[in-house]
């Protein structure tokens, strides 16, 4: 059986001792074993390929500065405090079920990925309008504006939509001349002609102070 090297850096690349690209590899065995525990990034696995003339590009990559060959990486453990979260790039989209997140199973050390539908799942709120703690929220802690939105349910059909406080405004305005006009209208199409006074100093007056209990 060929004896098997492990080599132990704690850097990739820069030449400095300890580094893995300062290990002499001219009379390295092929095979050989590395791993690079960088402090506060990763740690790195790597084989040596001693035919291997990739050009460098690390950490995939790591180019001996004596000897031939090349460290090829395995696999890459990340240590917690080693994830920059902060520098990451923006999934620049809205969470979906499929989206995936690493979880700690049990929290034993064991990782395993998990979807969005199962955090969903989780929180044991599925959407249902029973669950929401209406009375339990912050106040709005001024007048509403037309901008204000409220939801609702359009149609009845379960499909929820935003809507504007304006639109409110339109929909009682509305409802309310519907329900006067539909009890003034009738009145004035059975009346006699001689009867009926469409002066603005009596009809406009009457039907601004007309309200829906008057009717």
């Amino acid at each position: 059986m060929p004896q098997v090297y492990a080599y132990w850096a704690s850097s990739l690349i820069g030449g400095a001792e300890g580094s893995l690209d300062s290990i002499n590899t001219t009379s390295l065995e092929d095979t050989a074993m590395a791993i690079a525990n960088v402090p506060g990034d990763k740690c790195y696995f790597y084989i040596f390929d001693d035919d291997s003339v990739l050009a460098e590009s690390s950490p995939d990559v790591v180019e001996p500065d004596t000897g031939n060959g090349r460290w090829i990486l395995q696999s890459v453990h990340v240590k917690i405090d080693g994830i920059d979260l902060d520098g990451g790039t923006d999934i620049g989209a809205a969470l979906t079920d499929t989206d995936l997140i690493l979880v700690d199973d049990g929290a034993g050390g064991t990782n395993r990925k998990c979807a969005m539908s199962r955090v969903k799942t989780f929180t044991a709120w599925d959407g249902d309008i029973a669950d929401i703690d209406l009375d339990g929220g912050v106040d709005i802690g001024a007048a509403l504006v037309d901008a204000d939105l409220i939801l609702v349910d359009d149609g009845a059909g379960g499909t929820n939509r935003k809507c504007t406080m304006d639109r409110v405004k339109d929909y009682v305005i509305t409802g309310l001349s519907i329900v006067y006009f539909a009890s003034v209208i009738p009145t004035m199409m059975t009346a006699e002609k001689s009867d009926i006074d469409i002066s603005h100093e009596t009809l406009i007056p009457t039907m601004m102070t007309t309200t829906v209990s008057d009717e």
